[in-house]
């Protein structure tokens, strides 16, 4: 629960756009060789930032932190009740 004007912060895998193509590679290449999660890859396509302002945040940014963009972060602002 949070307050109007409240903010959710959530930290998570690199989102699969930020790798260049030789990383994603390896990435995808990891998880089926090494049984890693087998839906790694639609997970880390989506786009949070979409799914929390679809959900009624005010604003919402899914962003890399960073030199190397890891964590992904999601902030998203609650809005108001009287909006």
């Amino acid at each position: 629960m949070l307050k109007p004007g409240g903010y959710a912060v959530v930290g998570d895998v690199k989102a699969y756009h930020a790798y260049d193509n030789y990383d994603r590679w390896k990435a995808d290449y990891w998880n089926q060789v090494h049984g890693g999660d087998p839906f790694w890859r639609e997970y880390a396509s989506t786009d949070l930032a979409a799914i929390a302002l679809q959900a009624g945040f005010a604003e919402a940014s899914w962003q890399g932190l960073g030199e190397r963009q890891y964590p992904f972060v999601l902030i998203a602002k609650k809005g108001n009740a009287n909006v």
